[in-house]
């Protein structure tokens, strides 16, 4: 009777564990995600932000080693007040309104309104510092077009800014702006574009800034000896 019972309580302890360990990992994988992507947004707007230094606001007076050192600190230490208040809301007793629920229907911020204010405010508010600072390099690029000529061109003129306008805009999350209202729009051809979009930008990046010149220099080099062989 008693072996009896003591095998009935170890089994529903087993049952009980077995129904926690996925919250468990799924509330971990959503904190990490949430993290994540934060994280992602950050970089994109100090990678906008340096550009803005470098381009419009023309200021040199640190070097890039403790630029990097400042972006890397700013970029991995911001997110973590935002994740961290998410947490301590899902640790209160009472059921707060803007508590993310991590992992508690998905892998993912399960309360609509915590998604709202610890996901999609901070997300918005990055994305239209990356639009300001992408309109004002813009201006700046038109009204003084000289400025273009430091970058990587064949061709000169207002062709070769708006070749600089698009690539700007793939760098400082335009896409990303466009997968933030795609995410309110319920049209599925508008999701696959934000998915190409997204997902294509590392490399369209990489070949738009010939990238691919540093993996094969001998052969761009002798390539560019026998264009200009048959060009003399």
């Amino acid at each position: 009777m008693h072996a009896t019972g003591y095998r009935h309580r170890h089994r529903d302890h087993d049952l009980a564990d077995m129904q926690r360990a996925p919250r468990t990992v799924c509330y971990v994988f959503a904190v990490t995600l949430h993290y994540g992507f934060l994280s992602t947004f950050v970089w994109t707007s100090v990678l906008s932000f340096d550009i803005w230094k470098n381009v419009a606001a023309i200021r040199h007076t640190s070097t890039r080693e403790k630029d990097f050192v400042f972006y890397c600190v700013t970029s991995w230490a911001s997110p973590v007040p935002v994740v961290a208040l998410g947490v301590t809301l899902d640790s209160l007793p009472s059921e707060f309104a803007l508590a993310p629920r991590y992992g508690l229907y998905s892998c993912w911020i399960s309360s609509i309104w915590g998604q709202v204010s610890l996901f999609l405010v901070p997300v918005l508010l990055l994305l239209l510092v990356d639009v300001g600072l992408y309109a004002h390099i813009v201006i700046y690029i038109r009204k003084t077009s000289h400025q273009a000529d430091g970058f990587d061109f064949r061709s000169r003129g207002e062709r070769s800014n708006m070749a600089l306008y698009v690539k700007l805009a793939m760098i400082m999350g335009v896409t990303w702006l466009i997968g933030f209202v795609a995410a309110f729009v319920n049209i599925t051809a508008v999701d696959i574009v934000v998915i190409v979009l997204i997902g294509a930008q590392g490399v369209y990046l990489f070949v738009a800034f010939k990238d691919y010149e540093h993996l094969l220099p001998n052969c761009f080099a002798k390539a560019a000896r026998t264009e200009a062989a048959n060009d003399s």
